[in-house]
């Protein structure tokens, strides 16, 4: 449920820190004696770690309890909580949420293709020479949207053809054919293809919300429609957000409130639009393999997969009547589409200065003016400042947040990679990374359970770290990475 470092809630919430333990040290016995004495001091180290975490989820339980009248226990999930909150406190008294679209698996199935995250984009892979990096986030952008935006709300409408998508009664998705700009820098509409999402220039055709059709078009996008899914508008979580995060507000960052109520407010989006697709395991022993897998095949609702011992196969969460419980992906849908065109407002005030973005925060190299920050929901904060960046990929990047005249603090963040890892690489590793093609390599433990054996193992894995091409085009001058400019497609429907 707290999915986060067990030292960070600990400090969080104010306990006794859980400590830490050289595992090196098991490498570097030879003893019998020596192994025993490492054995006692990591089952101590284990035990400081299971008390800490009971203290944790005691004070996240009273809290949860005395605000919402709900054990904590009744949840197995943080998203299941949330959703528990919101029903039990907010649903009664908003007409509009209780006209919350439930996904059929019919509706899922015809819309999913469009459902993409946040814009997570290299534009410019280095800092300019005399330049400067900042760095914003926005406050909550999930929930401020949610606050802010009409919802779909109730029974959806199908239609086949031509309608008036900019008209302000087409609320919905709708299946279009796209024609993007000629020349734009940084595109708007995403799109998902061959496991990849980017945003393009060109021709296709793909789900959209009505919205962002409307936000595409003033931006010169052309839309042919060829069906569509409309609903009501309504403002079913308006309350309940803004709530929240008064609540939140009351209490400073140290208090472990603040961050209670942050993870709440950043999990409702999530369980709306969580997958309707459930794994489930069943061990079977090999000498009976034979015997049992027919009768597990025959309860097997979609796929299965036999590794080893392992049947894997994988379980819809649909009711009788075909509906995903408490899944609404129209919901979901919407709100990152809304995070979307909160976001390229931005893009569109900074323009070239612009060079890298990731669904809720921005890297550019001229300041936003001061009518953007503040502490309100959707409101831009000043993360930090550097005064050296080189943006690799999505998620890998290293910031020098040292100013000009004082001490280097690298900030590096390779997606995949552990802290430990991350932590051995310096400002030029990534430089070098602009060469075209250059490899870093990065030795990092894997930790892995041996199913048969019930034991925990550890084995050195390489990570192969480079520059990829899966989001934009990637420019080189004299074998330099330099820049990079979005794909054009053309797809025929």
């Amino acid at each position: 449920m707290l999915l986060v470092k067990l030292s960070d809630l600990a400090i969080s919430f104010g306990v006794e820190n859980k400590g830490s333990f050289d595992f090196s040290k098991a490498d570097q016995a030879t003893d019998h004696d020596k192994l025993e004495s490492i054995r006692t001091e990591l089952i101590e180290y284990n035990k400081k770690d299971c008390l800490v975490l009971h203290q944790v989820i005691k004070k996240f339980q009273e809290v949860i309890f005395k605000t919402f009248s709900i054990d904590i226990l009744n949840c197995p999930t943080l998203p299941a909580l949330i959703m528990k909150i919101f029903l039990s406190s907010y649903l009664e008294s908003n007409l509009d949420a209780q006209r919350i679209p439930i996904t059929d698996v019919a509706l899922y199935d015809k819309i999913h293709s469009g459902y993409t995250g946040g814009h997570v984009d290299v534009y410019k892979p280095s800092l300019p020479k005399g330049k400067l990096v900042y760095c914003y986030d926005v406050n909550a952008l999930y929930p401020a949207v949610m606050a802010e935006y009409d919802y779909p709300i109730g029974d959806p409408t199908y239609f086949k053809g031509p309608i008036d998508y900019l008209s302000p009664e087409t609320f919905g998705f709708l299946l279009v054919k796209v024609t993007s700009p000629k020349e734009m820098h940084m595109p708007f509409l995403q799109v998902r293809r061959d496991g990849k999402t980017f945003a393009p220039l060109g021709t296709w055709t793909e789900w959209y919300f009505t919205e962002e059709i409307k936000a595409a078009a003033a931006l010169g996008y052309q839309f042919e429609v060829i069906e569509g899914v409309l609903f009501d508008r309504g403002r079913p979580f308006t309350d309940f957000v803004n709530e929240l995060y008064e609540q939140r507000k009351i209490y400073p960052k140290s208090d472990h409130r603040n961050w209670i109520y942050k993870i709440l407010l950043n999990s409702l989006a999530g369980r709306f639009g969580m997958s309707p697709k459930v794994i489930d395991y069943q061990l079977v022993k090999l000498d009976h393999k034979a015997n049992k897998l027919p009768l597990i095949i025959n309860q097997i609702s979609d796929s299965y997969q036999l590794i080893g011992n392992e049947i894997i196969h994988n379980k819809d969460v649909s009711d009788s009547k075909g509906k995903y419980l408490n899944i609404s992906l129209p919901i979901a849908f919407a709100t990152t589409a809304y995070a979307r065109i909160h976001m390229y407002k931005y893009k569109q005030i900074l323009g070239s200065n612009l060079l890298y973005t990731d669904t809720d925060s921005i890297f550019t190299t001229k300041p936003l003016s001061d009518e953007f920050i503040g502490t309100g929901l959707g409101d831009m904060k000043l993360e930090y400042t550097g005064s050296e960046a080189v943006f690799i990929a999505p998620k890998v990047y290293a910031i020098n947040l040292s100013l000009p005249g004082t001490d280097p603090e690298l900030l590096a963040k390779v997606k995949g990679s552990k802290a430990k890892a991350i932590s051995l690489l310096t400002m030029d590793d990534f430089k070098d990374l602009l060469i075209k093609d250059s490899v870093c390599v990065i030795p990092q433990e894997k930790w892995y359970k041996k199913a048969r054996t019930n034991t925990i193992h550890i084995k050195q894995v390489i990570y192969s770290l480079s520059v990829t091409e899966n989001k934009r085009k990637l420019i080189y001058k004299n074998n330099i990475l330099v820049d990079t400019e979005p794909f054009v497609i053309k797809e025929s429907h």
